[in-house]
């Protein structure tokens, strides 16, 4: 279940999942602790030098 969800953030950052698809990822992200981090890695991944990403780092 943990690659599937994480397979979601993938998707979910090259804008390829539904809208009904993107509701159940935000829902999923508000209580999973783990995942928010996992998507916050993913954003750190591919926008390094994102100034919107500088202040957020996972523990």
């Amino acid at each position: 279940m943990h690659d599937d969800w994480v397979r979601q953030i993938d998707l979910e950052l090259d804008g390829e999942l539904s809208l009904t698809e993107r509701a159940a990822l935000a829902r999923h992200l508000a209580t999973c602790r783990p995942k928010a981090e996992a998507l916050i890695g993913r954003l750190l991944e591919r926008y390094p030098e994102a100034p919107e990403l500088q202040h957020v780092r996972p523990r």
